[in-house]
């Protein structure tokens, strides 16, 4: 690695410390919420692995690397390097290529200076961040993770008489909705994992020790993660949150990534159990909330306005219309003037078919870019017309009434919908009658499902 583009160089640390905040100012504008959960778990006078899932490409450094205090290495993949400036801006953020058979394999010896380069991190007591599935994907599940981040652990250990003291901190990255603009996310960090126990194997059988400490590793990160058996669950996993948080709100946490992480986890882990002590019923309940929701679907409704009085509407109307008449204007204005912007993004992944797990990051990638440009070409354009004072205050009021938009067409959808289902329950009492009917007897299914699973718990 050349001498200027070591991590410890002073333009290294500069560059390192300048993207870290921009990474910062990336993630509060395109989540909406970005929470961590055991941060306080990580050694301040060890050197670190951190070991995290990989589901969405090259956002899971930015999540890994944003909670921790000191500097992170990750490994990324050697094609990443292939464009020469890109290349060097990696490795002065100190990114380390790995070379992988199916990207490089002529040139996978050269992962021995990549191993002693870790080395070199570790020892000088920085961190490294892996990602041991080897991949980023789209899956329900966490894949069987690959043995490079113990190898790389146990040898610098063996390199130093097995007196380094590296400690392995897994890190479970959860996305409320992968690829949505302001959606939720978090970070779970783990009980830092002691590789000593190991050692002794390592003498011996140093393969051997590698996949026992892999084994830990991946019982730790699943804990850590929502773990699916099919990718068509995840749409029947929002459906059951769905029905807790509207039809069960006693045992619902609370809207947070947390809570939501700590909710389908539970979810995930009473299904299971279920389905080893009683599969048949399952499908029946399986069968009852497709059936729920297909029916809510069908008919354009939201089922909890059935429950509301013709009271509760008429209050709920009186300050709902007059405080969307408010904003609408602001809301037009953000929406009418960010949506070039916004939409280009979008239409790119659509239009190159980006996987799954990439879009989220050609999404930012391109924001980056399309914002800029279209607020320049904008607050250009009204200089022109209107002059330099009154260009910089409608640049500024952009960002700010953009947000706006979203929030306030996402609740205008809902007022809508909720509006149309009152007065379909009005005109319908058969419609108000069978929904209500299926409503219950899905609810008290449900909740006796969770009264068992908990009673299991305590």
């Amino acid at each position: 690695m050349p001498a200027n583009n070591r991590p410890g160089n002073l333009s290294s640390r500069l560059l390192y410390g300048l993207a870290s905040h921009l990474v910062r100012v990336v993630l509060a504008i395109f989540f909406s919420r970005v929470e961590q959960v055991g941060a306080e778990k990580i050694p301040g006078d060890a050197p670190i692995l951190f070991a995290a899932n990989h589901p969405n490409e090259m956002l899971d450094p930015f999540l890994v690397g944003n909670f921790h205090r000191g500097r992170v290495n990750f490994l990324g993949k050697s094609t990443l390097f292939a464009f020469p400036p890109f290349g060097w801006v990696l490795r002065s953020l100190g990114v380390i290529p790995v070379y992988r058979r199916r990207d490089a394999e002529r040139e996978m010896g050269k992962n021995e200076d990549s191993f002693r380069e870790c080395f070199e991190r570790l020892e000088a007591r920085e961190a490294i961040g892996i990602f041991p599935e080897g991949t980023s994907h789209a899956g329900p599940s966490l894949l069987p993770l690959k043995t490079g981040a113990a190898r790389i652990v146990l040898s610098a250990e063996e390199r130093n008489d097995y007196s380094l003291g590296v400690r392995i901190v897994p890190v479970g990255l959860n996305f409320m909705d992968r690829d949505e603009f302001r959606s939720d996310a978090l970070a779970v960090y783990g009980d830092p994992i002691d590789p000593s126990p190991y050692f002794d194997l390592h003498r011996r059988d140093p393969q051997q020790a590698a996949r026992d400490l892999t084994a830990e590793v991946e019982q730790a990160l699943r804990s850590l993660t929502v773990n699916l058996r099919e990718k068509d669950d995840e749409l029947f996993l929002e459906r059951l949150k769905k029905v807790f948080k509207h039809e069960l709100p006693g045992y619902f946490p609370g809207d947070g990534p947390e809570n939501q992480f700590e909710l389908s986890r539970q979810i995930v882990d009473a299904w299971n159990r279920m389905l080893q002590k009683d599969p048949g019923r399952v499908q029946r309940l399986r069968r009852k909330i497709t059936g729920y929701f297909r029916l809510i679907r069908t008919s354009r409704i939201r089922p909890g306005v059935a429950r509301m009085s013709t009271l509760q509407v008429l209050a709920h109307l009186a300050w709902t219309i007059p405080a969307g008449l408010v904003g609408l204007p602001i809301a037009a204005h953000g929406a009418l003037h960010n949506w070039l912007a916004y939409r280009l993004p979008g239409w790119y992944t659509a239009w190159t078919g980006t996987e799954e797990v990439e879009q989220a990051t050609f999404k930012i990638a391109i924001g980056l870019v399309s914002f800029p440009l279209f607020y320049t070409l904008q607050g250009l354009l009204v200089a022109g017309l209107l002059g330099g004072p009154l260009a910089i205050v409608y640049v500024a009021t952009l960002p700010v009434t953009g947000l706006f938009a979203l929030a306030y067409f996402e609740s205008a959808r809902v007022f809508v919908t909720g509006s149309r289902s009152f007065f379909a329950f009005l005109t319908n009492l058969d419609l108000k009658a069978r929904i209500e009917t299926m409503r219950c007897d899905l609810k008290n299914e449900i909740q006796s499902v969770a009264d068992e699973y908990l009673a299991e718990q305590s």
